[in-house]
């Protein structure tokens, strides 16, 4: 991607508008921080991430103790790459234990993530956001992806890592944070 500019505008809007309000017009000023990786095929940012408890399929809310919604931005770094290949994101640490390992130690069965990819022109989000006017053209791809378990430490270090690329292959992109750092 030769144009840096419209990249920056586009992932500085998506983070106001991600973490300025929530569905309930309530402020959340979280200190959250993108970080961005860059691999071979593909630039990816963590542009936003907080506490979920719940994931909704075909219409009905699962409740659970706790969880995290996260939200990439992904932009494909050369055109002749086609076909976007992931590998779905099923757990994270939490203070380098496995959050499914200690979802499984509370006698809680596993939960199945939920994870969505959007276009620039199809990125909606539910429950909390309302629609956001992604700038045409920057060819980014976003995956929102919920895990949820046994209840999280209110500090500690969450360490995620994002497997994505194009054309079956992969790349890792390995992001570490502050719990307390996010908002939920």
């Amino acid at each position: 991607m030769n144009n840096k500019l419209p990249k920056i505008i586009f992932l500085s809007a998506l983070t106001l508008v991600l973490i300025s309000t929530n569905g309930n017009g309530e402020s959340g000023f979280g200190e959250f921080k993108p970080v961005t990786k860059k691999g071979e095929m593909s630039e990816i940012t963590l542009a936003y991430a907080r506490r979920q408890n719940y994931i909704t399929r075909e219409g009905k809310r699962e409740i659970y103790p706790d969880g995290i919604v996260f939200y990439f931005v992904i932009y494909r770094l050369k055109n002749e790459l086609k076909t976007p290949t992931l590998v779905e994101l099923r757990d994270f640490k939490v203070n380098s234990v496995s959050y499914l390992e200690i979802t499984r130690k509370n006698n809680m069965n596993d939960i199945e993530p939920n994870t969505v990819i959007f276009n620039e022109r199809t990125f909606q989000e539910d429950e909390y956001y309302t629609k956001t006017k992604i700038q045409n053209g920057s060819g980014a791809l976003i995956e929102k992806v919920i895990i949820c378990g046994s209840s999280l430490p209110n500090n500690g270090v969450i360490d995620v890592t994002l497997k994505f690329g194009f054309d079956n292959r992969v790349e890792e992109y390995n992001y570490q944070f502050n719990i307390e750092d996010i908002e939920g």
